[in-house]
Parts: C-alpha cells; structure tokens; sequence
C-alpha cells in the first residue's frame, strides 16, 4: 500500500525545571497571545507548583507554589490568562479553587473558589476551554458538577446533575460546531456504569441529562471522548 513519502521531523527540546527535586502529575497549557506556556506539576519538595515560561526565549517569567493543601494541579489557558485549577483539601468538604495569572503582567495569583463541594474521597475534576471559556466539571457531594470561567477569568455559572457520582473518572470535552457550543461530561461512577450528560456552553443547562453510556462495567480509570457535529465517540 502507498503512502507516500517520509516527511523528516525535527524536534527540540528545552528544560523547564533544572533541579534536584522530582516532578510529577505535569500538565501544561499555551497562551498565544502572550506566547507564554503555563506549566503545573507536584514538586517532591514545594508540592503543588507552577512555572510560567517564554515561548520564544524558553525563559522563565514567573515560578511558584500553591500552599500545601492544594493537590492535583492543572492547567488552562482562556483569554488573556493562564488559569492554575487545583483542589483544596483543608476544608471539609473539599473545595475547588483556581488561580488566574494576567498574561501582560504576570505576577503570583491569589485564589478563587469555583465551588466548596468536592468529594473528599474521590476530588476527581476535568477540564475544557472551549470558545474562549472554560468548562470545568468535578465530583461533588452527591453530585457532578459543571462551572463555567469566561475570559476574564471570571466564574459565571454553576451547574448541578444530583444524585449522581463520579469516583472513578471524569472527563470533559466539547462539540464547538454547535451553537451554542455543546459541552459533554462523561464519567465512571466508580462501581459499574459510565455515564455523561450534555449541557449548552451558553449558561450550562442540560441539553441531555445524565444517560447511561455503558453499564456493567469495571475497573475504569479514564473516560475521553470526541465530539463533532452533534455525534460523540466515548
């Protein structure tokens, strides 16, 4: 079978973080208009931390830690910010925060509640931006949640699916040939089922409640999905 030519590939790379400490859980996200990359892992020292880097330089702009309750870093990046999302597990319940940094004057955030119900058991969360806003769903109290940060790195809506659990895993993805974007959050409930709902990326409401994906199922530790023109693959 024919197809075609090898294409040569050249790859570069530079080190973000040069010391004697491990760094796990990586994540990172890319602002274009400041050509900055946010990257978050947990630092065997420091813990929950953060490192913003020049695209064009590879210099570092900015380097932090969270305080030491906050577990399970991840990064965004949505209008003109670069967003740390983390979970807080000091508080009882947990509570999710985040943490904006301004691309033109990047300076170490000061924290934000997205919601003081997280799972204490199972904080899982996920993450997606779509048309300049990000979508972020998590295992509450009884619930899965959904909340949405528009560009101004401002939380403008929340969202509540009762009765339902996501201990296992939970993902977030979205179809943005829709309009309004279609937001889709499948999850594993940690015992038999995957299951997922879709909500109007406008003001969250549900387009389809929770439904069953798969039933009988066990073991899972990641849900992903892929959505486009209204069908989805999961």
């Amino acid at each position: 079978i024919e197809k075609g030519a090898f294409a040569p590939v050249d790859i570069s790379t530079s080190p973000v973080i040069a010391d004697n400490n491990e760094q796990t859980n990586q994540d990172s996200a890319y602002n274009s208009n400041g050509s900055l990359y946010l990257h978050t892992y947990v630092d065997s020292s420091r813990g929950s931390s953060y490192v913003v880097v020049d695209a064009n330089t590879g210099q570092q702009v900015l380097r932090g830690s969270l305080s030491s309750q906050y577990v399970k870093p991840r990064a965004f990046s949505v209008g003109n910010y670069l967003i740390v999302v983390a979970v807080d597990n000091s508080s009882s319940p947990f509570t999710l925060s985040y943490f904006p940094i301004l691309i033109t004057s990047p300076a170490h955030p000061t924290v934000m509640v997205v919601s003081a119900s997280v799972s204490q058991t199972h904080p899982n969360f996920s993450g997606i931006v779509s048309g300049d806003t990000l979508y972020l769903s998590w295992n509450g109290v009884s619930t899965v949640r959904t909340a949405r940060i528009d560009s101004e790195a401002t939380l403008q809506g929340l969202a509540i699916q009762n009765n339902e659990v996501a201990a296992g895993c939970i993902n977030v993805f979205a179809d943005d040939t829709q309009t309004p974007h279609h937001i889709w959050t499948a999850y594993y409930d940690g015992t038999s089922e995957i299951r997922y709902f879709v909500q109007s990326g406008l003001n969250l409401g549900n387009i389809l409640a929770p439904t069953s994906f798969l039933a009988g199922t066990r073991g899972i530790i990641n849900v992903s999905g892929y959505a486009r023109n209204g069908a989805v693959n999961i």
